[in-house]
């Protein structure tokens, strides 16, 4: 079954208002960055400071696998519609905060919104299109997410200082409000939804389990150690829930995480991969305009132009990935390219020095997102080819947060080894071995890439219904 491009052509209107609010889900990842000292001065409490992104992005983590597989078995029209719906109401209180406690709430209310969305965003080209065309539009998509994190902080600089802090949230209403009823009037309508019930005891053990254990990691990241009562209290809610969520997801009917699909070995070496490349490259480039900063004496502006190329080459390089999957080159040829690619570029990173000048710190960054962009769109397209299209947005959203989970480890991760070996090294230098330990984990990726199909497997069962 595949569609015509006279027909393919009516999903047009549907899909850029999906990719404008995955766009908008994106840019609130990093929008705050810029606007963060603005907001501190103005609510104080700057001891919260930090968890104003990590509210967002634990909320977007625990929700994505949810809303994955409940897409699966009711459609992804009411699961866009209530995700940009949340999205939007989570903006406009966020915009209207009074206290820095109360911006935090909101910002996670934002961040379920953008988990919905995005899970059921990426799995809706699964129905729309048939493959090979799906690759493509996979990679457009992934580089429109790449682009939107890269240009957050341009987007809340420039609102925070012409319109005030609050106007990077209120805009954010403006465009759900427009793009609402189309996704209302345009987007496909499911025959008729599984009759199987929906996993709420797995679902809830699920963000039960998610929570503690994310805020755990980003204490980590801020150096908390184990011995903290904080530390202790929130790793055990995280054993006990996650007990509970394998018993839960053992009975269910229809699991939020279906134990068959980690039986295919192409879906668990994606998982595997998309955690370790994840990991590597969040360990690194989080500390990389920092790294710019102090070894090169960098100011942050010419920092963050030293950045940019590589959000702009993933970009590039997604939709070349996608391209050359759509042609019959397989998942394991771009992915092993990938990961030796973006190996050779943390490489690089981790020797630059003193004397290196600001374009050569420019290139390693753009080698970087040249082989990230390769690597991530191409697992996903091996994760969804993995299983029936009935589990295409379970596979879709598990992609997803196995991704967020190795970033935040290798947050955590960068932050405890650079803290290790500071005292020893120095600061540049702790940082520069930290991008030499996350290269060596990119070519440990490659072998593992080397365990993905050289051929995409026979994909009939999975087309769009």
């Amino acid at each position: 079954m595949t569609e015509s491009p006279a027909r393919r052509g009516t999903h047009r209107p549907t899909i850029a208002a999906v990719m404008v609010a995955v766009f908008l889900a994106a840019v609130d990842q990093t929008i705050v960055a810029t606007a963060l000292p603005r907001i501190s001065d103005e609510l104080g409490e700057p001891a919260l400071y930090a968890w104003v992104f990590t509210s967002y992005m634990i909320a977007t983590t625990t929700f994505v696998p949810i809303a994955g597989t409940i897409g699966d078995m009711i459609g992804r029209r009411p699961l866009l519609l209530f995700g940009v719906s949340l999205f939007g109401l989570g903006s406009g209180l966020t915009g209207a905060a009074a206290t820095m406690t109360q911006l935090i709430g909101f910002r996670a209310i934002q961040g379920i919104g953008a988990g919905v969305l995005i899970a059921n965003a990426f799995a809706l080209l699964g129905d729309i299109y048939p493959r090979p065309a799906l690759a493509r539009m996979t990679g457009i998509m992934s580089a429109v997410y790449g682009l939107a994190g890269a240009v957050g902080p341009l987007v809340g600089g420039l609102l925070t200082e012409h319109l005030g802090w609050r106007s990077a949230f209120w805009a954010n209403v403006l465009c759900c409000a427009l793009i609402i009823p189309i996704l209302a009037a345009k987007l496909p309508r499911r025959s008729r939804a599984s009759r199987e019930p929906i996993d709420l005891l797995g679902a809830g053990s699920l963000v039960s389990a998610l929570l503690p254990g994310l805020a755990a990691l980003s204490l980590a990241g801020e150096g908390v150690g184990l011995g903290s009562r904080r530390m202790q209290l929130l790793l055990g809610l995280t054993l006990a829930f996650s007990a509970l969520f394998v018993a839960a997801e053992r009975r269910a009917i229809r699991p939020i995480v279906a134990p068959l699909l980690f039986r295919s070995r192409v879906f668990s070496w994606s998982m595997c991969a998309m955690f370790g490349i994840a990991l590597a490259m969040y360990a690194s480039v989080s500390y990389a305009p920092l790294l710019f900063q102090t070894t090169m004496g960098m100011s942050p502006t010419a920092s963050g132009a030293a950045t940019a190329p590589l959000i702009i080459a993933v970009a590039i390089t997604a939709i070349i990935g996608g391209r050359l999957v759509e042609r019959g080159s397989g998942f394991r040829a771009p992915v092993t390219a990938g990961v030796l690619i973006t190996a050779g570029g943390l490489w690089w990173l981790a020797r630059l020095d003193a004397l290196t000048g600001p374009l050569e710190a420019a290139a390693s960054m753009a080698l970087i997102g040249a082989g990230l962009g390769l690597t991530i769109p191409t697992l996903l397209l091996a994760a969804q080819g993995s299983a029936e299209h009935r589990y295409f947005g379970a596979t879709t959203a598990l992609a997803k947060t196995f991704r967020s989970l190795g970033g935040l480890v290798g947050v955590a991760a960068a932050g405890a080894a650079i803290r290790y070996y500071e005292p020893t090294l120095g600061s540049g230098a702790a940082m520069s071995m930290t991008m030499l330990y996350a290269a060596l984990i990119m070519v440990g990726m490659a072998a593992v890439a080397l365990l993905l199909p050289g051929r995409e497997p026979n994909a009939g069962s999975r087309r769009p219904r």
